[in-house]
């Protein structure tokens, strides 16, 4: 079948009759692309690694309207399961679209569910939370309905088993999360102070798995009033998209079962794409290494999967299966939109006031950059921010890594 940007093609929807911002209309084509098609691709060389996402908006409520948004993606993916299993003749639909609409529910429920579902052939899954904020506070903590939550997600995101000490069911009989299940979550909350109120949740192996799209006031489109607005047009589009979805389900599902096994399509990438990833999980890795007390650091330990999921999506958005250098830098691009205000609530709320001289340090090299000063001079003026040669240099890797400055051919660095 002829390509389509799935990705695109779903924001550029919203994007002609809503006001939901460019930001959270891509994320939720991510999200439809990894939740649907994802399921039949793994990764090159590397074992069972797959484009699922586990996406989360924060933004105030209602402006950015991220209901309408929800709406919008359940009404692609619906007409996707229909025609998916329509053409495959299964009656397995209702089960498809409640499988993809779990809540987060109990640790235990959710596993339940996922045995349920999988004993009728069903074997992808997703959560889908509009109240997202209150489930990662108590997962943090595990508290409430949410004990050992955090370990059953980082399962489900690997697509492992779990064999852990859940409760049993009546009759003694014990839960178990069985292997290579496909699993994706998309969830929605209120602005991220509300939730990081602690250095805690740095190291909660769920919160560095999150790509967290986080949108203020001054972000937004040109507002549009909810009624006097042709819908019928809009759905109509997300309509066709989830049937379009749903034939290529098919297509794809045909060559992941030939000859009644299952082998799933490789994403390979090329040699330029595999330098800049390996070049990415060194970076993060070096930060960490040089202050592993640092909770923004030991956060950025979850690059290198999410650029990488980010960038198999949107090669099989547009129905290829080589990630090229393009699908790599969109890819980073969007995925370091989805952590831009995380560093700074992390800076303000949770890092040790010491620390914060950090903050002053940046900005300082980016004003000397901006001069056209070189780096021995502006790791010179430095001194007076108490920053030696080793923070310097691992200011200057943050910045690259970041994409907010690059070498130049003098020997300096350009601000972008």
């Amino acid at each position: 079948m002829k390509g389509r940007d799935i990705i695109q093609e779903f924001s550029d929807i919203l994007g002609t009759h809503s006001d939901i911002p460019e930001a959270f209309r891509i994320a939720g084509g991510y999200f439809i692309n990894a939740s649907t098609i994802g399921r039949f691709y793994e990764l090159y060389d590397m074992d069972f690694f797959k484009p699922n996402l586990f996406i989360v908006l924060a933004s105030p409520p209602r402006i950015t309207r991220r209901g309408e948004l929800l709406k919008s993606i359940n009404k692609v993916t619906t007409s996707a399961y229909y025609e998916y299993h329509k053409i495959l003749d299964d009656n397995k639909a209702i089960d498809e679209i409640k499988s993809h609409m779990f809540d987060g529910g109990s640790t235990a429920g959710l596993i339940d569910d996922i045995n349920l579902y999988s004993s009728r052939g069903i074997n992808s899954f997703a959560v889908k939370s509009s109240e997202f904020g209150k489930r990662l506070k108590d997962i943090v903590h595990s508290s409430g309905y949410m004990v050992n939550m955090d370990g059953l997600l980082l399962k489900l995101y690997s697509g492992e088993a779990d064999y852990s000490s859940y409760s049993h069911k009546k009759g003694g009989t014990p839960r178990y999360l069985p292997p290579k299940k496909y699993f994706n979550l998309f969830g929605t909350m209120q602005n991220l102070e509300h939730y990081i109120e602690e250095t805690k949740i740095a190291y909660v192996g769920l919160a560095r798995r999150l790509s967290i799209f986080s949108l203020r006031g001054d972000d937004l489109n040109d507002y549009r009033p909810p009624l006097g607005r042709d819908t019928s047009q809009q759905y109509t589009k997300l309509n066709e998209l989830g049937l379009y979805i749903g034939r290529m389900l098919h297509v794809n599902h045909q060559k992941y079962f030939k000859k009644n096994s299952e082998n799933p399509i490789i994403i390979k990438y090329t040699e330029e794409v595999k330098t800049k990833l390996n070049e990415l999980d060194k970076k993060v890795t070096d930060l960490l290494r040089s202050d592993d007390t640092n909770p923004y650091y030991n956060f950025l330990q979850g690059k290198f999967d999410q650029i990488t999921k980010f960038a198999m999506n949107r090669c099989i958005s547009r129905n290829r299966n080589v990630i090229s250098i393009d699908d790599f830098e969109i890819a980073q691009k969007h995925a370091q939109f989805g952590t831009r205000d995380i560093e700074e609530t992390f800076m303000k709320t949770l890092i040790p006031k010491e620390k914060k001289h950090r903050e002053q340090a940046i900005d300082a090299i980016i004003r000397c950059f901006k001069k056209g000063w070189d780096k021995r001079r502006t790791q010179s003026s430095l001194c007076s921010y108490g920053v030696r040669a080793k923070e310097f240099n691992e200011l200057i890797s943050l910045l690259i890594m970041e994409s907010k400055i690059k070498a130049n051919k003098e020997g300096g660095f350009d601000v972008l």
